[in-house]
């Protein structure tokens, strides 16, 4: 048992350092541009914020997007608890968009190095986390269920692998 033990440590790789680097780089990125004030908001992001500010109120805890019965209201409250982390702040809400995307390129890397290999993980998280525009405006955006769906999707599929 001792043994089990002593050997359960973390055994960092050049290409897992070199994919820490590439997460932080795009936390970097990401959060730069939404300092910056990139992309623009919109009334969905704004119903998202007002979720997130009832959520952090206790004024209520919706199960759905508000006005909707299909999408869910996750991002709203991870935008909840970065509010009482951070105060409320379009800055904030973004925040738990960032959260979720790290989330999304962790599960990304282990999943394409446990079915392809590192140097092909490399590769997908470099390529990801460049985005083009049109890439990374909706991974920006609290506007409910297109982050979730990245980072659930790619957990479902790396727990079935």
């Amino acid at each position: 048992m001792i043994h089990r033990l002593r050997s359960w440590h973390l055994d960092w790789e050049k290409y897992d350092l070199i994919a820490l680097a590439l997460i932080l780089l795009m936390v970097a990125v990401r959060l730069l541009l939404s300092i910056l004030g990139f992309p623009g908001t919109d009334s969905e992001e704004g119903t998202m914020g007002l979720m997130a500010l009832h959520i952090a109120q206790g004024k209520d805890w919706p199960i759905f997007y508000y006005g909707q019965n299909y999408m869910g209201a996750g991002e709203a409250y991870v935008g909840a608890l970065m509010f009482h982390l951070f105060g409320v702040s379009l800055l904030s809400l973004r925040l738990g968009m960032v959260l979720f995307l790290v989330v999304f390129m962790v599960g990304i890397y282990c999943l394409a190095s446990l079915l392809y290999g590192k140097k092909v993980a490399l590769v997908s998280l470099f390529l990801l986390s460049i985005g083009a525009r049109f890439v990374i405006t909706p991974e920006m955006r609290a506007v409910g269920g297109a982050v979730e769906t990245l980072v659930f999707g790619t957990l479902s599929l790396l727990l079935a692998s």
